[in-house]
């Protein structure tokens, strides 16, 4: 697993559906891939099979911007808009206060 630093290792490899169990040979990379770029925090994923033992996984992580208040509770925002989940206490990230008024303008 490389280019994770928010996800561990472990959940990244959990996200693609792999375990110690996994058939190299017959696994398949796309669904993978597919699997990891449905969690908000991982932009693209590329996973491969190295034969005889090993598949690699390679992620781009998005990075969060702003944090933007939401029912009263902090989220963070990535640059393109995905919602990445709740903004710990402080994440030095300027407050977007009326994010309503930004779309709907």
């Amino acid at each position: 697993v490389s280019g994770a630093s928010h996800l561990s290792r472990a959940d990244v490899v959990h996200l693609a559906g792999l375990s110690v169990r996994t058939n190299v040979l017959w696994t398949d990379t796309a669904a993978a891939a597919r699997r990891l770029e449905d969690e908000p925090w991982v932009a693209q994923a590329s996973v491969t099979r190295d034969l005889p033992f090993t598949i690699r996984i390679q992620i781009t992580e998005r990075t969060p911007v702003a944090v933007v208040q939401d029912r009263n509770r902090p989220l963070l925002i990535a640059g393109d808009g995905i919602t990445l989940g709740v903004a710990p206490a402080r994440t030095g990230l300027p407050m977007i206060e009326k994010l309503a008024a930004i779309m709907f303008a």
